[in-house]
């Protein structure tokens, strides 16, 4: 707390502040700081609080300095009284009263020390973030399978440094012409996220080539994942087998969104549906199994709700709407182009809003 410094015989000088009301945002310029007489003003950067500076302290200090833009938003707790000091106040009171001087410097540097360490702890932060990034993306599949007649292309994005989504293509060695694709998105976000879905990764991998089809993987990965005593994430997955000969591809769904079909004969669109719950709630899981013979030209289109639940600036989805009018389009030309065609539109609908989620997509096209 400051001393007076006979800041009560300006008293004319004093400026009142209503509860809630701003005394000054961030990055403005700023040529004046303020001790506060009565109240409480609380300071806070893009959004973050700072600091809650009360009755005999000061703030707004560095603006005053340096004449730099304002490095947080001063915003009233309660009514309050402040006085403002300018730069030629300042020099005086420097100059009259050495313990100002000192009061004020003083404060200075334990902020100061304050912003160096909890840079250096955001510092660290964001490279065990991006750590847990470069794990996590060693864990998607490092190229899409080839397979001859047909094409795959894949795209994943966090909405945060890591996430809780997942696509992987398991292909059995001793049956090369046959591929299992899952996709997945765990409950929750950030690290927790990624740290069960790199779990839920080895056990579809596991029971998937122990040779179950799409409903029976589901049925027993749930099982694995429940008899764990800790409370798991939940997740929802879409389990499907793609034969490459026949063309055959038989899937089974577990709570997740419906993967699309595009006609390439007709120009329909035709939900995959088949019914099942999500994983990680019950011992026991319903779950069907269904199968179809994809089309010359055909494309199936697999992803998360990172994709239909992207938002705009006004709150509106993206929806299926948004993935139905790309795909109708036909502005494009292979599944790569159809891949970017779709991100592109969640981009340009979603404009500078920030992701809410992450965004998975799958494409699987047969020539």
């Amino acid at each position: 707390m400051m001393r007076d410094y006979g800041f009560r015989q300006r008293k004319d000088d004093f400026k009142t502040y209503l509860a809630g009301q701003i005394i000054f945002e961030e990055g403005q310029n700023g040529d004046e700081m303020f001790i506060v007489v009565e109240g409480q003003v609380s300071i806070t950067n893009q959004g973050r609080p700072i600091s809650t500076v009360k009755t005999g302290s000061f703030f707004g200090e560095m603006a005053l300095v340096d004449n730099s833009p304002r490095s947080g938003t001063a915003i009233a707790l309660v009514d309050c009284q402040l006085l403002p000091i300018d730069q030629d106040y300042f020099l005086q009171l420097i100059q009259e009263s050495p313990n100002f001087a000192n009061d004020v410097m003083s404060v200075m540097s334990k902020r100061l020390r304050r912003l160096v360490d909890e840079e250096v702890k955001h510092q660290r932060l964001e490279e065990e973030l991006k750590i847990g990034r470069q794990i996590q993306e060693s864990l998607l599949p490092e190229a899409c399978p080839s397979f001859p007649g047909w094409e795959i292309a894949a795209f994943y994005r966090a909405a945060r440094h890591v996430g809780g989504d997942l696509y992987d293509f398991i292909v059995d060695p001793e049956n090369p012409g046959q591929m299992h694709l899952v996709i997945a998105d765990v409950t929750g976000k950030g690290v927790p996220a990624a740290l069960y879905m790199a779990s839920y990764r080895t056990i579809f991998r596991a029971v998937a080539l122990e040779g179950h089809g799409p409903a029976e993987t589901l049925r027993r990965a749930n099982r694995l994942i429940t008899l764990d005593s800790r409370p798991p994430l939940f997740l929802t997955a879409f389990m499907a087998t793609l034969d490459s000969q026949s063309s055959r591809l038989i899937f089974a769904n577990g709570g997740h969104e419906k993967p699309l079909w595009y006609h390439h004969d007709s120009g329909e669109v035709e939900p995959l549906i088949s019914q099942g719950m999500i994983l990680g709630a019950f011992d026991e899981i319903p779950v069907e199994e269904k199968q179809i013979s994809v089309g010359p030209g055909d494309y199936l289109i697999f992803f998360t709700d990172g994709v239909t639940e992207a938002r705009d600036a006004r709150g509106d989805f993206f929806d299926e709407e948004g993935l139905l009018a790309a795909l109708t389009s036909r502005r494009w030309r292979d599944a790569d182009h159809l891949l970017q065609t779709i991100v592109n539109a969640v981009d340009d609908f979603a404009g500078q809003t920030p992701a809410a989620d992450d965004l998975t997509l799958v494409i699987v096209k047969r020539n």
